[in-house]
C-alpha cells in the first residue's frame, strides 16, 4: 500500500537493506539509524529526508519520522463500541 505507516526497522527490512547499506545509501552513520530505531535519538530534518529517499517512502510513512515532525503517531486502530 502506498500510504502504509510503518516503523523504520520494518521499512528497512522490507527493502532488504542492512543497517549499513541503508546508512550508506542515505549518507548517515549506522549508529544514527540504530539510535533512531531504539528511540534514543530524534532525527534531524535532513536525516529524515535522506533516509526517506533511500527507502523510497514519504517521511510521513515512517513512525519515528512522524513523531519528529509532530504528526500523530498511531500504531494500532482501536475499535469503538
Amino acid at each position: 500500500m502506498a500510504d502504509e505507516i510503518l516503523d523504520l526497522r520494518t521499512w528497512q527490512r522490507r527493502r532488504l537493506l542492512t543497517i549499513r547499506a541503508l546508512a550508506a545509501a542515505a549518507g548517515v552513520t549506522a549508529k544514527t539509524i540504530i539510535e533512531i530505531q531504539a528511540a534514543r535519538r530524534t532525527p534531524r530534518p535532513s536525516t529524515i529526508r535522506a533516509l526517506s529517499a533511500a527507502l523510497g517512502v514519504a517521511p510521513e510513512q515512517v513512525l519515528e519520522f512522524r513523531a519528529a515532525m509532530g504528526f500523530p503517531v498511531e500504531e494500532e486502530d482501536s475499535d469503538e463500541g
